[in-house]
């Protein structure tokens, strides 16, 4: 996951089978530091980056249900769309980490206890 101090959004990269797959750019709020790392809270619409750079809106239905019930309003969803807008405009892509793999020897990590999974 990439994110970048103030920005709306995150991009995710992806592999299927080893090959890189695409990239998920999570619209959300700009990070915040936290006890146990960083918040932040999600924006519901999202865009999903295909490796050869072709690129799609996500979760569009979801964000207009959100807006209908109330739990975002007409305005906020016009800025996430906008922050959505601004990552294709900017185009990051490729951000230099789709070769990047982890150190096979390293061990899994595990959550402490207050953590919530």
């Amino acid at each position: 996951i990439i994110g970048r101090p103030g920005r709306g959004h995150s991009i995710w990269l992806f592999w299927r089978d080893g090959s890189f797959a695409g990239w998920y750019v999570n619209l959300e709020d700009p990070w915040r530091p936290s006890r146990s790392g960083f918040d932040t809270e999600d924006h519901t619409l999202d865009l999903w980056v295909e490796s050869d750079g072709s690129w799609r809106w996500k979760d569009e239905d979801e964000l207009a249900v959100a807006v209908e019930v109330g739990f975002f309003t007409a305005e906020q969803a016009a800025s996430f769309r906008a922050e959505g807008e601004r990552v294709i405009a900017e185009w990051p892509f490729p951000t230099g980490w789709e070769n990047w793999q982890p150190d096979p020897s390293w061990p899994v990590p595990s959550l402490s206890a207050d953590w919530e999974a």
